[in-house]
């Protein structure tokens, strides 16, 4: 690719590199401007793109660059995860950075239709593997299959990023974002049947029952909306 769109996830949401940066410098220190800053932070995935096909690199590298800096840069674009920088303190006595230990990095690279949208899902599974269970204690009386989803969603751009016992009670915690930038309506199948669903916010407060039950419910999730929902299956 010669001029593709440079497309990275953040928490709850995607940046395009010289579009979706702050408008000029942060300030303080920080001169140079927002869209020109590299290299980037990214959570799972980067994807390059033009109008033929994307490549969406999933790695779990903090740090990743899409300009070549080296000296004679090459004029294509360059992704490059970035594993370690050697650094030293700021502070004129301060220790060099030398990170001992072991480390250990994950990459994987997909190839798919142009945009991030069609890369986006390989770059998160590529980084959420699945856990490998030996000989596990089984179970008595048991009431669910063996094989189920714990929630599943009727839309390929929401996100869910958080299935959880609630902090105050046993309620569960469902939280989703959008990621197609609008407005959607979205159909939640649960694993087991709640009787009521109230939405609350980021720190699971303030929560409005929306007059829904069962196992599955209907939701309308805003653009670029990150939305919160408590499930009560009435048990204490």
């Amino acid at each position: 690719m010669t001029a593709p769109k440079i497309t990275y996830e953040v928490p709850m949401g995607v940046v395009e590199v010289g579009k979706d940066e702050l408008k000029g410098a942060a300030g303080h220190m920080y001169t140079t401007e927002c869209k020109l800053v590299h290299p980037r932070t990214m959570v799972d995935w980067v994807n390059a793109s033009d109008n033929s096909y994307g490549a969406t690199l999933s790695s779990g590298v903090i740090g990743f660059d899409y300009l070549d800096p080296t000296p004679g840069p090459a004029s294509s674009t360059l992704i490059q995860p970035i594993l370690f920088a050697s650094r030293k303190s700021c502070h004129w006595e301060g220790n060099d950075y030398i990170q001992l230990g072991d480390h250990h990095f994950s990459f994987s690279l997909y190839i798919h239709g142009p945009g991030w949208k069609n890369g986006f899902h390989y770059g998160k599974q590529g980084q959420n593997k699945l856990y490998t269970v030996l000989d596990p204690v089984k179970g008595q009386g048991n009431t669910l299959p063996e094989q189920k989803s714990f929630v599943s969603t009727g839309s390929d751009m929401i996100l869910i990023t958080a299935f959880k016992k609630s902090e105050a009670d046993g309620s569960v915690i469902l939280r989703m974002t959008d990621m197609s930038g609008e407005e959607q309506n979205v159909r939640m199948e649960m694993f087991m049947p709640f009787q009521n669903l109230s939405r609350t916010n980021l720190i699971e407060e303030d929560a409005k029952d929306i007059g829904q039950s069962g196992n599955i419910f209907n939701l309308k999730v805003g653009k670029n909306s990150i939305e919160t929902y408590k499930l009560d299956a009435g048990q204490k």
